[in-house]
C-alpha cells in the first residue's frame, strides 16, 4: 500500500516504541515501563496518569546559545590573560561551552568552527607535542565543520607556525569568530 491509496492504515506502519522514545527525549521526560508497554501494545486503550511518569524535568530552550556566547567570551579572555594557567583555565571553559553549544544547536558547525578557533588560538600559546595536539583537535573540528576556508586558513597558519616558529607573528586560521 502506499500512502496516496484510500486503503493506507498510518497506524500499522508507525513504529511507536521510537516515537514514544523521541516524545521522551523532546520532552525531558521518562515514562514507567509498564506504560510503555502498554503504549506500545494498545496506544488506544491506555490513560496516563502522573504515576506513569518516572522523571520529568524542566528544558530549557536556547541554552546552547547561550553557551555558544560564553564559549566566545571565554575565549576572548583567555586570550587577553597573562598567565599561562588562567588562560589555560579560560580556554578549557569555553571549550565545555562550545562541546555544549554543538550538541544542543540544530546547526552546530557555528559552535565548532569557533571551537577550532579556540583550540588553535590556545595552541598558538603553547610549544612541541602539546602545540601539535591543539592544532591536531583544532583541524578535526574544522573537518566535522567541513569549513574548507578554515581548514585553508589553518594550514596557512602551520606554515608560518613552522618557519618562523614564534607564535606572536602567527596568524589566525580563521579572520571572524562569532
Amino acid at each position: 500500500d502506499t500512502e496516496q491509496t484510500q486503503s493506507f492504515n498510518l497506524r500499522q506502519n508507525v513504529h511507536l516504541p521510537i516515537i514514544l522514545d523521541r516524545i521522551q527525549q523532546l520532552m525531558n521526560i521518562r515514562l514507567a515501563q509498564k506504560a510503555l508497554q502498554q503504549l506500545s501494545t494498545t496506544p488506544c486503550s491506555i490513560e496516563l496518569s502522573y504515576h506513569d511518569l518516572l522523571k520529568m524535568s524542566p528544558k530549557t530552550k536556547h541554552m546552547s546559545i547561550v553557551n555558544h556566547i560564553e564559549g566566545n567570551a571565554l575565549c576572548i579572555e583567555a586570550q587577553r590573560t597573562l598567565s599561562i594557567e588562567e588562560s589555560d583555565r579560560l580556554f578549557n571553559l569555553a571549550m565545555g561551552k562550545f562541546e555544549s553549544a554543538s550538541s544542543g544547536l540544530s546547526d552546530g558547525n557555528k559552535a565548532l568552527k569557533n571551537w577550532g578557533d579556540a583550540l588553535y588560538k590556545q595552541a598558538l600559546r603553547k610549544k612541541g607535542r602539546e602545540r601539535e595536539y591543539l592544532v591536531a583537535r583544532s583541524a578535526d573540528k574544522y573537518k566535522a565543520t567541513q569549513d574548507t576556508k578554515s581548514l585553508k586558513s589553518l594550514g596557512d597558519a602551520l606554515f608560518v607556525l613552522a618557519t618562523t616558529q614564534s607564535p606572536s607573528s602567527s596568524p589566525s586560521p580563521s579572520s571572524s569568530t562569532s
